[in-house]
């Protein structure tokens, strides 16, 4: 891969899709605080979090209960128009 430009093998494989897309990661380690997570973001993303906490709702959990994870499937169902798997899965 060359910096700068993409990779060969990048786009083989966009000649090959019918439609190209990228996607990013974000790793966090969420054994630690919110407070130490923010600090080790860089200082131009910090207003960028703090607009995000304004406008979402965040949680961490431990555990799901069955309540939990019934009203995320109902929000999966909502948003996709459709249930992907069965509830046993």
């Amino acid at each position: 891969m060359t910096y700068g430009k993409l990779s060969s093998w990048y786009l083989m494989w966009s000649d090959k899709a019918s439609e190209v897309f990228s996607t990013h990661h974000l790793l966090v380690d969420l054994s630690l605080s919110f407070e130490d997570i923010r600090l080790r973001f860089r200082k131009s993303f910090k207003p960028l979090i703090n607009k995000g906490l304004m406008e979402w709702k965040v949680e961490v959990r431990d555990g799901v209960s069955k309540e939990l994870f019934n009203r995320f499937r109902l929000l999966h169902k909502e948003v996709s128009g459709q249930v992907t798997r069965p509830i046993e899965s």
